[in-house]
């Protein structure tokens, strides 16, 4: 990646699946920034990731600054660097998944009528039908890509069907909330990297991939422990989400979610925790 004049590449950061991410250092005051690059639609990454941080400050959410600067290419972005700071991923603990559920609620608090995302600079609106429409095509796409059984790969998109009976709720979400989009610094969470599909989605997808990213919920001890139960019943506390949440738009939010990571290489449990959520009956 080209490094802008007047800064020096640090190293490499971690973590990026996506994009591109080092540790610069500015070369006149020492001062330690992340540039990030995110080729294929640069513009509405950064126009939906600066929005992101925008409403994070309104609500009263830690949020990281983002810098713009015509030092910068098109597909380039600045942004705060947390020094010392680690993944809600690789210290999980009660506390902070409570600090999760407590901003994840200030992020949703607000009703709107419809999903938008910003395309080329524009407000575009999206329909829950064709939010549907979209996941089906891009699932397809990943799904001969990776090269998943034709059998399955029908069972898998004909659920999505299945999902679009959901009555969508719409608020502001980040997208694609796992453990790994949390930063943990001097104790509280910074919430980054939010989705360019969506600024405005159904709440319910940003609840659903935090459980999702605990499957010892509902698969015992799966990879990280048997702690994942009391992680899920610390975020509920703190988002405020009571005994009566898993209705059938729910499981078919938290069935979306899980055929979406079918063919994600760090979420090989996918397939097994679909099984067991097709399970569940609803309240």
């Amino acid at each position: 990646m080209k490094v802008i004049d007047r800064f020096e590449v640090m190293r490499e950061l971690p973590g990026a699946f996506s994009s591109e991410v080092q540790l610069i250092r500015d070369c006149d005051n020492g001062v330690e920034y992340v540039l990030k690059r995110t080729p294929g639609e640069p513009f509405n990454d950064f126009h939906h990731e600066k929005l992101f941080y925008s409403y994070l400050k309104e609500i009263g959410v830690p949020y990281l600054k983002i810098y713009t600067s015509p030092l910068c290419e098109p597909d380039q972005f600045i942004l705060e660097y947390l020094k010392d700071s680690y993944s809600l991923g690789e210290r999980e603990s009660n506390n902070l998944y409570f600090v999760l559920g407590k901003y994840l609620r200030r992020l949703h608090h607000e009703e709107y009528d419809d999903s938008y995302r910003f395309v080329d600079g524009k407000k575009n609106l999206l329909s829950w039908n064709d939010f549907i429409d979209e996941t089906k095509t891009y699932l397809n796409y990943k799904y001969q890509k990776y090269q998943v059984e034709k059998t399955l790969s029908l069972k898998y998109l004909r659920l999505i069907d299945q999902v679009a009976s959901v009555r969508p709720k719409y608020s502001r979400i980040h997208g694609d909330m796992h453990s790994n989009n949390a930063l943990v610094n001097n104790n509280d969470l910074y919430l980054f990297d939010p989705s360019s599909f969506l600024i405005v989605g159904d709440y319910r997808y940003d609840i659903c991939r935090v459980l999702f990213s605990l499957p010892g919920v509902y698969l015992g001890n799966v990879e990280k422990g048997e702690n994942d139960s009391a992680l899920w019943d610390s975020f509920r506390t703190g988002y405020g989400l009571g005994e009566t949440y898993f209705d059938d738009d729910f499981k078919n939010m938290l069935i979306l979610t899980c055929v979406e990571n079918i063919t994600n290489p760090f979420t090989q449990y996918a397939p097994a925790l679909l099984d067991k959520v097709l399970e569940i009956d609803t309240l």
